[in-house]
């Protein structure tokens, strides 16, 4: 740790770095295009023998393939634009694949890829309701407790049914999950004086995994677009892609949410433009001459979205009331910060802190397993 502290690492050429780690970040590619090709067949063949469940989580590995993929540009841009439009044909296949075993499923599971999710979730979901008035009562009476305005109505308790039926094990996995990241996310909401449950906006978007699968090549635990993080002031190159980094990305999106909620002045609102682009809001607002969110004519994904959001944070301020058991939190990510004076790779860093240590998991915001090379300085986490 001492020689990592003091900067006295390996100093290979920048041009040979670059080189060599580029051609592993190309291999590393092709690997997993290809494994996920095998996973989506073998995923095609359980499904045609009528097993849907092993079917599905075939088509869940192949997703987590896929979401692991680091798509830094190559130095070759001809050759990594070959590859990508072949990791997008894949993805694509992979998608109908699962929309098609998606009806047959009876719960989804934590890594179903959630713009699917989003997607599936549809009109229909209101007839599956109990035909009693109960879950609005419910609602009712636990929404006070919550910062976020929830509306008791069908659509907000179709999607609590969701939950406590095909997304219960979501739901309890993402609440367990979030305990890696609470302590990154509520002091910056609280600081930003924004609401506390807008963590659950983070839930909805990403599962709190921030190799969140997204065909639209969002990134990160708030799933930004490259031009939205660019905008809020993170820096996505070559080696770096700060929309993965928890604490500058948590930062980036509550000015963004803040952005958004001064425009629209209604968090409903401001929740489906951070879904859907504030721009199509403001159309469907000009359209339906109403600011009503339940009145708009939006994408079916953002319809859904914001009622699961409002699900997701009614039922954490009272699980008992709709029939959960909140779960054990993961433990907090902890880390200190070591300032380096040059670049290294992340092997050789692992090695001066200590066996077993994942510097990548520390570090999601670099996208090669080396520390910026043209970096005049840099500070990479490091276990406590």
């Amino acid at each position: 740790m001492m020689s990592l502290r003091s900067g006295a690492v390996p100093s290979p050429s920048v041009a040979d770095t670059l080189l060599v780690v580029d051609l592993e970040a190309e291999r590393a590619l092709d690997d997993a295009v290809l494994a996920a090709r095998w996973r989506l067949l073998r995923a095609l063949d359980e499904q045609a023998m009528g097993r849907f469940d092993p079917a599905r989580l075939e088509l869940d590995g192949a997703y987590h393939l896929l979401a692991t993929m680091d798509d830094a540009p190559s130095l070759d841009e001809s050759r990594a634009e070959l590859r990508q439009a072949e990791a997008d044909a894949v993805a694509d296949a992979v998608e109908r694949a699962y929309m098609s075993v998606l009806p047959h499923i009876e719960r989804l599971s934590p890594d179903s890829p959630l713009t699917l999710l989003l997607r599936e979730l549809g009109e229909e979901h209101l007839d599956q309701l109990p035909q009693d008035k109960v879950p609005l009562v419910r609602i009712h009476q636990v929404s006070p407790g919550c910062d976020l305005p929830i509306d008791a109505n069908e659509r907000v308790a179709a999607s609590i049914h969701f939950f406590q039926t095909r997304g219960r094990e979501t739901w309890t996995a993402w609440m367990r999950r979030s305990g890696r990241y609470r302590n990154i996310i509520l002091p910056v909401l609280r600081e930003e004086k924004l609401p506390e449950d807008l963590l659950f906006l983070s839930m909805i978007e990403s599962g709190f995994n921030p190799r969140a699968y997204s065909r639209a090549r969002a990134v990160g635990l708030w799933q930004f677009m490259a031009s939205t993080g660019r905008l809020e002031g993170l820096t996505i190159d070559h080696w770096i892609d700060e929309r993965r980094d928890p604490v500058k990305s948590t930062r980036a999106a509550a000015r963004h949410l803040r952005r958004l909620y001064k425009r629209f002045g209604d968090w409903r609102l401001a929740a489906a433009a951070y879904n859907s682009g504030p721009g199509r809001v403001q159309r469907a607002i000009d359209k339906a001459g109403s600011r009503d969110f339940w009145n708009l004519d939006l994408p079916r994904e953002t319809r859904n979205y914001v009622p699961l959001l409002m699900a997701a944070a009614v039922i954490a301020q009272s699980p008992e009331t709709f029939g959960f058991t909140l779960p054990e939190p993961e433990a907090p990510i902890l880390w200190e910060e070591v300032h380096l004076k040059r670049f290294v790779h992340l092997e050789t860093a692992s090695r001066l802190v200590g066996p077993g240590t994942d510097l990548k998991h520390l570090n999601p915001e670099l996208r090669r397993p080396i520390t910026p090379p043209m970096a005049k300085s840099y500070r990479l986490k490091v276990p406590p």
